[in-house]
Parts: C-alpha cells; sequence; structure tokens
C-alpha cells in the first residue's frame, strides 16, 4: 500500500484529471461570496485547483481559497462530475503544507494541538462527570460481539451529558454496543490539518484498525468531523470493510422503536438549528424529534449553509457565525419558542450561553429525546459555566467531580481549560475571574489535604 501523502498527490491528480472547470464549486462556495475572491471568476479559481493538483503552483487567489475553505460541502452538491471537491480541497491544502513548512515543524505543531485537545478533553470531562460514568464513556473492547460501535470522537467529551444521553438512548431501545472515542481512538483530524502525514496515517489507521476489529455491522459517528475525515479524506485511501454513518441516521433508521418509547409531556415549541454539509442529518434530526408528540418544530430564518457545523477551521469567519447565530437566535425569540436546539457538540458549546441574552435555553437534540424517553437527566455543566450565572456554586460542583476523580489541578491546567473555553463565541463574563475562582478551590482543597 502507498503510503498517505502518495495517495493524496495521486487523489488530487486523479480528481483535477476529472474535473472539467465549470466552477460551479467555486460559484455557490459561502466563503467565496463573502470574501474579496466573489471578484475573481469562478472557473479561475477552479483552475487554480487543477493547476495547484499537477504542478503545485497557481495563482494567489486559489491560495486564498485554500486558507478560507470551511467544509461547507455544497461544492460536492453541485458538481456535475460526482466529484467530492471539499476531499480535493482538503487535500491540497495537506499538500500545501507539506511543500511549504519543515516536517519538523509540522509535526511539532500537530504534537502541541494534540496534546492540549487530549489535556482539555480529560479535564473537562473530569470535571463534569463521576468516575463511574467517565469508565462508561472509555468502556472500549468490553464488549467485543456486537453488531454496533458508538464513535464518540474527542471533542463530545467537553460536554459529555450529550454522550451520556446518546447511549442512555441507544440503551433504551436496545442495541448492543460498544464504545470507541477519546484520544485513544482519534479520527487524526488534528495531524491532517497540520500536515504531518505520517502521524495522521498512524492515528487514523490505529482507529481504523479497530473499527476492522470489532466487525460490527454499523459504526454510528457522533461527531460530523470524525464522520468526514473517515468517509472521505480516509476512506478512499483504504478502501476498510466497514462504513461510519451518523448516529443521527442510525436513529432515524429505528424511529418506529423510539416512538414506542416516547412519553406525553406538555407542548413545547423548538427551533433546530441546521447545518447542511453532512448529507441528511437536518432531515433526519428533524424527523426525529418531529415524531415526538409534544414537540412543535418552529421554522425561523437561519443560514443553514455556512459551514456544516459551529465553529470553523479558520478565524476568518468569525463575525459571520455572529451573524449567523443572530439571526437564529432573533428569529427564535420573534417565534415564542421555548428550546433553541442544537444538533453538534460545537454548536451546542457556541450557543449555550444564549439565555443570559434570550428567554429560552439552548439544549442538544439528545436532550430533547431523553426527556422524551424519561431517561435521566444531565446536566450541561459547560453551557452553565458558559453563562456566568451561580459562576461560584457551578465552580464548586465542577471541584467537587474533580475531587471524586482524583485530579487537582495545576494553575498552567486551569489557564489551559479557560484558554479552551472562553474561546468560544457563547462564554460570557471574564476568563481571569474564573481563573481566579478555579484557583482558589484547589488552593484551599490542597490545605486542606
Amino acid at each position: 500500500m502507498v503510503d498517505f501523502l502518495a495517495y493524496s498527490e495521486q487523489y488530487a491528480k486523479d480528481t483535477s484529471a476529472a474535473c472539467t472547470n465549470c466552477g460551479k464549486c467555486a460559484a455557490v462556495c459561502p466563503v467565496v461570496r463573502e470574501s474579496p475572491l466573489a471578484e475573481i471568476a469562478s472557473e479561475k479559481l477552479t483552475q487554480g485547483l487543477i493547476e495547484l493538483s499537477v504542478s503545485g503552483t497557481t495563482h494567489s487567489g486559489t491560495h486564498e481559497w485554500l486558507n478560507i475553505c470551511n467544509s461547507s460541502g455544497l461544492c460536492n452538491d453541485v458538481c456535475p462530475e460526482g466529484l467530492n471537491i471539499r476531499s480535493w480541497i482538503t487535500s491540497l491544502k495537506t499538500l500545501e503544507s507539506v511543500r511549504n513548512i519543515p516536517e519538523k515543524e509540522r509535526k511539532k505543531s500537530a504534537g502541541e494541538k494534540f496534546r492540549a485537545l487530549s489535556q482539555a478533553v480529560r479535564l473537562l470531562a473530569s470535571m463534569q462527570l463521576p468516575p463511574e460514568l467517565i469508565h462508561k464513556i472509555h468502556d472500549t473492547g468490553e464488549r467485543p460481539e456486537v453488531d454496533v460501535v458508538f464513535y464518540t470522537g474527542c471533542n463530545v467529551l467537553r460536554t459529555p451529558h450529550i454522550v451520556m444521553n446518546a447511549m442512555g438512548i441507544l440503551d433504551r431501545i436496545g442495541i448492543e454496543y460498544d464504545v470507541m472515542g477519546g484520544a485513544s481512538h482519534c479520527c487524526g483530524v488534528t495531524q491532517h490539518r497540520s500536515g504531518d502525514v505520517r502521524s495522521y496515517e498512524r492515528v487514523a489507521g490505529r482507529t481504523s484498525a479497530a473499527f476492522t476489529a470489532s466487525k460490527a455491522k454499523d459504526v454510528i459517528a457522533w461527531c460530523p468531523t470524525c464522520l468526514i475525515q473517515f468517509n472521505e479524506n480516509w476512506s478512499n485511501f483504504e478502501n476498510p470493510d466497514y462504513s461510519v454513518s451518523h448516529i443521527t441516521r442510525f436513529l432515524h433508521k429505528h424511529l418506529d422503536r423510539l416512538s414506542q418509547a416516547f412519553v406525553e409531556k406538555p407542548k413545547r415549541r423548538i427551533v433546530i438549528q441546521e447545518h447542511v454539509g453532512i448529507q441528511d442529518v437536518v432531515e433526519h434530526v428533524n424527523g426525529i424529534l418531529g415524531a415526538i408528540p409534544f414537540i412543535e418544530i418552529v421554522q425561523v430564518p437561519q443560514n443553514r449553509q455556512f459551514g456544516y457545523v459551529c465553529g470553523g477551521m479558520v478565524p476568518q469567519h468569525h463575525q459571520t457565525q455572529e451573524n449567523n447565530y443572530k439571526l437564529l437566535l432573533d428569529g427564535a425569540q420573534k417565534a415564542g419558542v421555548d428550546y433553541v436546539v442544537t444538533v453538534y457538540h460545537s454548536c451546542q458549546r457556541a450557543l449555550s450561553g444564549a439565555s443570559v441574552s434570550y428567554p429560552f435555553k439552548v439544549v442538544n437534540f439528545t436532550d430533547i429525546l431523553a426527556y422524551a424517553l424519561e431517561l435521566p437527566a444531565y446536566v450541561d455543566v459547560y453551557g452553565e459555566l458558559a453563562k456566568v450565572e451561580n459562576l461560584e456554586a457551578v465552580i464548586g460542583s465542577v471541584h467537587s467531580f474533580l475531587k471524586i476523580n482524583g485530579v487537582q489541578l495545576t494553575h498552567d491546567q486551569i489557564e489551559l481549560i479557560a484558554q479552551q473555553m472562553f474561546g468560544e463565541p457563547g462564554f460570557f463574563g471574564s476568563q481571569d475571574d474564573f481563573v481566579a475562582k478555579m484557583s482558589s478551590y484547589e488552593a484551599t482543597d490542597n490545605i486542606d489535604s
């Protein structure tokens, strides 16, 4: 088998050979439309993709397109040749990093980002769940002969109540499954985006091998980024026996089982925040929540096409995303809904603090499902921290979880957590205040012990 770098080079060349340079992908791209690139003919931008694939050089406009791409996926929908433009651009971005940044620097950057991610995810989960539930999330391999693998990914563990909801839902409808995720079973996106292709091949390959070894019929992923990694960037390279689908597809397939378990509750009006970048997710979430007897789904204006998820890989889109949030939240307020419902974990983190300024709550779709199924209610601690309301009480609860998990935070770890959290658009209040209060609790605990 060729290595991933050689594969990426060949993939880019093969895709460029099939491209007819119609320019439709650039014409529909939401980040192109909102940038100076809108003044450049779309055919010129796509010609640049072809040139980069063949010779490794092109004009500056296409380089800028690569730099601001947010993987919306709209390009794939309009390509008359059926090409995966998102994967093509991703490959070119990786190749550009390889060409222009020394391997040592790429490896260092990827390593630092991955270590920060792993540590933050581990600590944030320890701040929100007791040891027995953390173990349940990480009990990989304890059910080796099952038909389903529930692949959590890494970042959702910042909001572990979502994982507990999802597992409770699968339990309620009688699904036998194994759990994989966290840093030990990463999709390798950090290494991929940093151009550290050797580490990416190792990290993604290890997780892929675990999927294969499970012999599961269904690998259901929570994280949309992991789904893209394995269904687009990795699958063509390895051509594995398994297939990965989003959990919403799986739950929609079992909607009859879900519907039989729903209980009657007081009527609730909701708005679902929508992203169209992952096929059928919007339709499936609407179908699932629309089947709940007491739920009324309200439609409001929103930018469904900007990015496959909230957040993003590049900071240039910050203002656009803020405008998108305001459009959605103002519409929800005008419609008088009870909840704005997110689909993905990064969207939940981005919007969870909205109740500071709006008269409704932001919850994940799994919260609504758990409520309809009368499952245990898990608090969105991350969201409570985002609001700043009763910060002292929330930090006290967080500290209690850290203590029973045997975690004693250092000042550097508190700073890391604060940097990770207060970088979210939905966070309010003072990062310095959070660090001071967390440090005070840790210092008191040291004295007491």
